[in-house]
This record gives structure tokens, C-alpha cells and sequence, in this order.
């Protein structure tokens, strides 16, 4: 038995550090935003993408979801290249709720082509740990 648990802590430990590692724990809202960006300057779509997806899900819905976050990840692609890729971000404002559940981070982006957007992005807490919220944009 004693075996049994040292793996599962073991296997838990690997599990948690490989998370925190490709950038999906994130300490912040804004740290998210700054990870999200930064794999999108590399040109990482589908890492980036998967900070908009919910990827705690099992079954069927894993596999669709997989099949979408490809698909958005070859949207944001071509609207990147469209723009001559992202030259550079910058993290606006970070707005946490009081109830410390929910926050807003305004990001401001500069494409190579020379045109800029400014986004708002919500992340709400998911079990102790910040995630994009996909369904507020």
C-alpha cells in the first residue's frame, strides 16, 4: 500500500510540475495574458489556444475540444500573419474582484504590419487556479 502512494504522489508531483512549466498554472491573471502572448509570438498557436479552452474534460468532449482548439489555433494563425505576426504586447491593467473569483486584464497589442488592438480578457478561478473564461470572451 505504502507503494501504491509514494507513485500517486510521485505521478502527482510530475503531473503538477509539467503544468506549471508550460505555463498552464500561472500565478496571476496577468501572468496568463503574458504566457498567452508570448506563445503567440513564437508563433505556438495551439499552446496559446489552450488557455481559452477548459481542458479538464473527459470522453468524447476531450476529443472535441482538441478538434476545436486546432481549429482556432489556425484562426488566430492566419489573422496573426495577416497582421505580419504579433512584434509586441504589453500587459494594460490587471482588475481583480473583490471577491478575488474573477478578473479582468487589458492587454494592448502591436502587430508588424504597424496597426495595434487593445483587448479585455476575463479569467475567473477554477479550483484555486486562474483560467481563462471562455465564454466571456
Amino acid at each position: 500500500m505504502k507503494k501504491v502512494s509514494v507513485v500517486l504522489v510521485l505521478l502527482a508531483m510530475t503531473i503538477g510540475l509539467s503544468l506549471v512549466s508550460c505555463g498552464g498554472g500561472g500565478s496571476t491573471p496577468a501572468d496568463l495574458e503574458k504566457n498567452l502572448w508570448t506563445y503567440v509570438q513564437k508563433g505556438d498557436y495551439e499552446k496559446a489556444i489552450k488557455y481559452w479552452a477548459d481542458i479538464s474534460v473527459d470522453g468524447d468532449t476531450k476529443d472535441q475540444m482538441k478538434a476545436m482548439t486546432t481549429m482556432f489555433a489556425e484562426k488566430m494563425k492566419n489573422s496573426m500573419e495577416e497582421k505580419g505576426g504579433l512584434k509586441e504586447f504589453n500587459i494594460v491593467k490587471e482588475t481583480i474582484s473583490e471577491d478575488g473569483e474573477s478578473a479582468t486584464v487589458d492587454v494592448a497589442l502591436t502587430y508588424g504590419d504597424g496597426s495595434t488592438d487593445e483587448q479585455s480578457n476575463k479569467y475567473v478561478k477554477v479550483d484555486g487556479k486562474w483560467r481563462k473564461d471562455s465564454a466571456g470572451k
